[in-house]
């Protein structure tokens, strides 16, 4: 059960055991999902200087919206409201955050006005499109963010040399990207213009929609682990800026754990059932190789026996072959200590005696008040004997008794 966000559940290591632990786990998921957000909050808040953190973090987020805000704002003008949407929206459509979406939009949005001369909706509309199929070829096509955006970049510029980061087929050259957009006009019916960035966008939109690219962002934010994990990440910035809310957060988290969840059910029941059929095997390996090793010891043990017997000898003979070295210096070390004995033999004489003389002296001088101690020793122990005087007469007739029927 859930209480106070924390889970209960089963985790014997049997299969049926861990089968029970994780349906346990999978449905409480549903009832601690909204205190998720609020219980990582709660974790990172738990220290002065964790909270200082956040606090920095979160007015470096909101310097940097305030900023792409008057970018967007001085770019597309009239539209601006419709970009800041699709940016706080970008978290689920593109796996960003409303900062990260409004940057790279800003990066391309004066070429993007020229190509529609100046209607700043279908402007919007385009970068919308095309900061939407950069996420997808990042996800699809496994190229890094990066790239791609400095090949949409390199597109408003009339650069082309990126063009293969998208992997979409196409080389490096313009011949390349005009190829593309006749690949484009043949699927639409629609003629396109490479000196015009919007039409440019347009066509890689196309030919990405007839690959299966487009939309794949958004699926994964609710069907894969990764996908929803980045959808948790822009969330929880875009709150940190203040363009986004905590519900955000939470409705993120809570696809991001049911996600987890999934391939936990997944995964977990297959390692157990391969773990389960490998077992005997693992066993009867792990007893071949004990046996093969024990057979080993057992074959070669003469041999192991005859090499030892070989090495000690050698020590043996080695030993002997030096004793007759090893003699004269023993005597000589022998000698030297015996003279070095007797020359200071006087001196540890006169030390021990000079010891002697002084614990007599001492105990002389505490004899005054040892011997009242003493006597008093000695009156507790006849009194001590003299009040349990019976229980010994009484043990001592008990014991000569015993020994008397011992006979």
């Amino acid at each position: 059960m859930a209480v106070a966000g924390s889970l209960t559940y089963d985790t014997k290591i049997d299969k049926k055991g861990f089968e029970k632990g994780v349906n346990s786990l999978k449905t409480n998921v549903a009832k601690v999902g909204k205190d998720i957000a609020i219980a990582v909050g709660a974790i990172t808040t738990a220290t002065a200087g964790e909270v200082a953190g956040i606090v920095t973090a979160s007015v470096k987020a909101r310097g940097e919206l305030e900023q792409n805000i008057g970018g967007v704002e001085t770019l597309v003008k009239d539209s601006a409201d419709k970009v800041i949407q699709n940016a706080n929206n970008a978290y689920k459509t593109a796996g960003l955050s409303a900062n990260d979406y409004m940057q790279n939009v800003t990066s391309f949005s004066a070429s993007l006005l020229q190509s529609t001369a100046g209607d700043t909706q279908k402007a919007a509309d385009i970068a919308d499109m095309a900061m939407i199929d950069m996420s997808d070829n990042a996800n699809k096509m496994g190229t890094s963010m990066e790239s791609i955006t400095v090949a949409y970049q390199g597109f408003a510029k009339q650069n082309y040399t990126m063009l293969d980061n998208l992997k979409l087929g196409y080389g490096g050259t313009k011949t390349e990207m005009e190829r593309l957009l006749k690949d484009a006009q043949k699927i639409t019916g629609i003629k396109y213009d490479i000196s015009n960035l919007s039409d440019v966008y347009e066509a890689i939109h196309v030919i990405q929609e007839e690959l299966g690219i487009t939309g794949t962002t958004a699926l994964e934010a609710e069907k894969t682990l990764t996908g929803s994990i980045n959808a948790l990440k822009a969330s929880w910035n875009n709150f940190l800026s203040g363009s986004g809310n905590l519900e955000q957060v939470v409705d993120s988290a809570e696809i991001a754990f049911e996600n987890i969840m999934r391939i936990v059910n997944e995964a977990i029941p297959n390692i157990v059932t391969n773990l389960s059929k490998s077992l005997p095997k693992l066993i009867d390996l792990g007893g071949k190789l004990i046996n093969s090793i024990i057979s080993g010891i057992i074959e070669n043990l003469p041999m192991l026996m005859e090499s030892a017997g070989k090495i000690l000898n050698g020590l043996i003979q080695a030993i002997v072959s030096y004793l007759p070295q090893l003699i004269p210096v023993a005597v000589q070390v022998l000698q030297t200590l015996v003279t070095g004995l007797l020359q200071n033999l006087p001196l540890i004489l006169q030390t021990g005696i000079q010891v002697i003389a002084q614990l007599i002296v001492g105990i002389a001088q505490m004899l005054p008040s040892l011997i009242p101690q003493i006597v008093d020793c000695v009156i507790l122990i006849a009194e001590t004997l003299l009040d349990n005087i019976d229980l010994i007469i009484d043990a001592g007739i008990q014991l000569l008794f015993r020994i008397g029927r011992t006979d």
